[in-house]
């Protein structure tokens, strides 16, 4: 880790340190499911909570040693416009129509970002389901079909090839 800093606050280790000795004591019980439904839903939310604050301590590091990723970048993004929607509102107001391409390689977050950025505003997506390439980082075929049935627009496609031709013999 750069500078000796840790990226790990002393809040999230204390949070970590009682979520593993709840864990522990109920997996030694072998509690019943059904009975002790509300304490697994105590355990499920304090997950819900240590993941919050492991990604909270995580983005603050990030952003103190000037690491950020587009991944940390995107989060930030979606965060800030969850928190103050009307930053997105104001945004839009720049901006005439919205054009796409690549679409094919959208995430679940940038389908977010974009959804949240263009508003109300036109938009125009181009889209080659074959060419898709970044699953790595995240994208999802089911970003672009949800968007075409939320669209309910002009679906054509394209059957000619325009990048090369046929080979001679």
């Amino acid at each position: 880790m750069s500078q000796g800093k840790s990226p790990i606050s002393e809040s999230f280790n204390e949070k970590r340190k009682r979520f593993w000795t709840v864990l522990k004591h109920l997996s030694k019980k072998k509690l019943d499911f059904i009975k002790h439904t509300d304490r697994y839903e105590r355990l499920t939310l304090s997950i819900e909570s240590l993941a919050t604050s492991y990604r909270e301590s995580w983005l603050k590091f990030q952003t103190s040693v000037g690491r950020l990723t587009m991944q940390d970048l995107e989060t930030l993004s979606a965060e800030i416009l969850r928190r103050n929607p009307e930053v997105g509102v104001e945004f839009s107001e720049a901006w005439d129509f919205w054009m796409v391409d690549e679409y094919q390689d959208t995430s679940p977050r940038q389908d977010f970002l974009l959804t949240h950025l263009r508003g109300a505003k036109s938009e125009f997506v181009v889209v080659d389901p074959q060419q898709s390439i970044y699953l790595f980082r995240g994208s999802r075929s089911e970003v672009f079909e949800n968007k075409q049935i939320s669209m309910k627009g002009l679906v054509t496609n394209q059957l000619v090839n325009y990048r090369s031709r046929k080979r001679s013999s």
